[in-house]
């Protein structure tokens, strides 16, 4: 896992371009990469896998946030 989150780093914010300046890069190159496929499949599977287990525990910190706000 230490080679995809290299390439995360070597590949992050490529993808941002909020100013509307024209990117100095082939994104028809970048699309067409193995490595920039593989990373943005990694960073997608790891933001569900952060999603999913957000929901997992939101039930019991809402419970105990109860018993927090129960002490005040």
């Amino acid at each position: 896992m230490v080679q995809g989150t290299s390439r995360m780093n070597q590949y992050g914010g490529k993808g941002h371009n909020q100013s509307s300046v024209r990117p100095k890069y082939d994104m028809e190159q970048l699309r067409s990469s193995p490595e920039f496929i593989y990373t943005a499949h990694t960073i997608t599977n790891r933001l569900r896998a952060s999603l999913v287990f957000s929901e997992s525990i939101k039930e019991h910190l809402q419970d105990f946030l109860a018993v927090l706000e129960g002490y005040e």
